[in-house]
């Protein structure tokens, strides 16, 4: 008997683990995509009446000019970030004193106009708390907005969100940006989507709360300094964003999306390096990334093309560092995404066939004639192990695909049923190419091995040459 006297963290393990059903519960039963569909719904037909169908009122000259202002200064000294999404343009900047950054994104987006300008009006959405990750988002009403007609600024709020600033064992306060949305109308096809500070010229202080309500306290203590600070739940400093969203109409029910975004983190009384603002502007930038992965996986599986293939497969490798997080991100992307949730349905030895595949180690290659319609769990395995040795034995990873669907037989039926499934398993290939240890050490020694050969070599032709006497000299010469 203990008495009690049980250490905590055996006791955070037992609770964990017995309060794990409630989350699985949770995930079975949530409705936030239902939720989210219908009042985006209602969105998307004002916007199609109201701001596209009705009188022709262009965007004022003001907000065209902010447009190209930000736009033409994100091209001029921008940097690529640190990690770039497949099917984005991404370019960043953060300022030498670290409390101003730049970012601009460009991606095409497989979705309605409307529904994606619903998409950014509905800022208080489930889907928009889930991207972006804020501590708090919300909309304030004002007392002139109660008053006024409903049919006056129908395309003009207030929003409010709330972000934290941690970055590595540094500890920064949480940022609050209050900005006027606006959505205005730039010909038939096209939406400009306007964020500006509510309150510009205003410096950097502490605010009490989003709330008003009183400041509960607590404790955090850093790694790197060891140091205890007591700050608030709700304490947070007042940063600045200009943001600039273009969407256009293009052929194929597809929008294409500039973003482009200044942000001021405020950093007057309290240090912020420009390691820790780059972050943060890579972060925002990412979101757009993260904005069309939300839209494509909503795509149904029965339109799929060669693009959506290649779509699905930067999914897989988006924001993964490793093979354990690689296979997380697989199972999510096979869970959340109507199309291949479709596919695992038709055949359920997809999963352990892209499982094994996209863990990237190394196997002996074992072909593998089975039908597709009769192919076991334990087969599906064997034909994912093969596919690193495939691109092992191949130059270029197209080859490598094409060989590991010659020597098995329910890989060959699948790419002949669907266009999209080769061009997805080229670009996996390649990422799983590009991040394995395997791949960087085959690189080495094979170039070791050819500078050992070539030193070799040439020293036996030397030693050949001294050792010929005078029949050798004019070989020497």
């Amino acid at each position: 008997d203990l008495k009690g006297r049980i250490p905590f963290f055996v006791m955070n393990t037992k609770i964990v683990w017995s309060l794990s059903f409630l989350s699985t519960m949770r995930n079975h039963f949530d409705q936030s995509t239902n939720v989210d569909a219908t009042r985006r719904t209602k969105i998307k037909v004002n916007i199609k009446e109201e701001l596209l169908g009705g009188v022709e009122v262009e965007a004022e000259a003001e907000a065209l000019n902010r447009f190209e202002a930000l736009n033409e200064l994100c091209a001029a000294n921008g940097e690529r970030p640190s990690r770039c999404f497949g099917l984005t343009d991404k370019f960043v900047h953060a300022d030498i004193l670290g409390n101003k950054a730049h970012g601009r994104a460009t991606v095409i987006v497989k979705a309605e106009l409307e529904e994606v300008a619903a998409f950014f009006w509905d800022f208080t959405s489930r889907a928009n708390y889930e991207i972006y990750k804020d501590v708090e988002r919300y909309e304030e009403e004002s007392e002139s907005d109660k008053t006024k007609d409903k049919d006056s600024d129908a395309f003009t709020k207030v929003v409010v969100r709330r972000e934290k600033l941690d970055h590595g064992h540094q500890f920064h306060r949480d940022r609050l940006f209050k900005s006027k949305m606006s959505l205005q109308k730039m010909g038939e096809d096209c939406i400009l989507i306007l964020l500006e500070p509510s309150e510009r010229g205003k410096s950097a202080l502490p605010l009490e709360g989003l709330d008003g309500s009183g400041m509960r306290r607590k404790r955090k203590t850093t790694i790197w300094s060891r140091k205890t600070f007591t700050v608030s739940d709700s304490e947070c400093l007042r940063a600045a964003e200009d943001v600039a969203v273009k969407l256009k109409r293009i052929v194929g029910g597809k929008t294409n999306l500039e973003f482009v975004c200044k942000v001021d983190i405020g950093s007057a009384i309290s240090h912020v390096s420009r390691r820790t603002t780059l972050s943060f502007i890579e972060k925002r930038v990412e979101e757009i990334a993260d904005i069309t992965i939300y839209f494509q996986r909503k795509f149904p599986f029965e339109s799929y093309s060669v693009e959506d293939g290649q779509a699905v497969a930067h999914d897989i490798l988006w924001k993964v560092d490793s093979s354990t997080s690689r296979v997380e991100r697989l199972q999510e992307v096979l869970a959340k995404s109507k199309g291949m949730k479709e596919l695992v349905r038709r055949h359920p030895c997809i999963t352990a066939m892209l499982t094994t595949a996209v863990e990237g180690t190394l196997h002996m290659n074992h072909t593998v004639d089975t039908k597709l319609e009769c192919l076991s769990d334990a087969e599906a395995k064997q034909i994912g192990k093969n596919l690193v040795p495939a691109l092992m034995t191949e130059q270029l990873a197209q080859a490598g695909v094409y060989e590991w669907k010659c020597e098995n037989r329910a890989v060959r039926e699948l790419t002949e049923q669907y266009e999209w499934f080769e061009p997805m398993i080229v670009v996996l290939g390649k990422g799983i190419v590009k991040a394995a240890a395997w791949g960087l050490m085959t690189r080495v020694i094979v170039g070791a091995m050819l500078s050992l050969t070539d030193l070799s070599t040439d020293v036996i032709v030397l030693m050949q040459f001294w050792e010929g006497g005078e029949e050798m000299k004019r070989y020497r010469n």
